[in-house]
C-alpha cells in the first residue's frame, strides 16, 4: 500500500509540475513577444532623432535592456530547474 501511495504521490508531483513548466513556457513566450514588439516600436522612433549621438545612445540603451531582459528570463528557468530537481 505504501508503495502505492508513493507512485500515485510522485505520479501527481510530476503531473503538476510538466503543467507548471508548459505554463511557465507559455507565459515567458508571451512576454517575449511584447517585448520584441515594443523594442521594435521604439527602434523605429529612433529614425526621428535627427541626433546620431542621441540616437546610437538611445539603441545602446534598448540593447541594455534586452540584456537584462534575456538574463532575468534564463535566471528565471534556472530557479524553475532547481524547483524541479529539487526532488519535491
Amino acid at each position: 500500500y505504501l508503495i502505492q501511495a508513493k507512485a500515485s504521490s510522485r505520479s501527481d508531483t510530476a503531473a503538476f509540475l510538466s503543467k507548471k513548466s508548459a505554463e511557465l513556457q507559455e507565459e515567458m513566450a508571451r512576454i517575449s513577444d511584447v517585448l520584441v514588439e515594443s523594442m521594435d516600436k521604439r527602434i523605429q522612433k529612433l529614425e526621428q532623432l535627427h541626433s546620431p549621438t542621441l540616437r546610437e545612445m538611445r539603441l545602446q540603451q534598448i540593447y541594455k535592456e534586452i540584456d537584462v531582459f534575456i538574463e532575468l528570463q534564463t535566471h528565471l528557468l534556472e530557479q524553475f530547474q532547481h524547483i524541479l530537481f529539487e526532488g519535491v
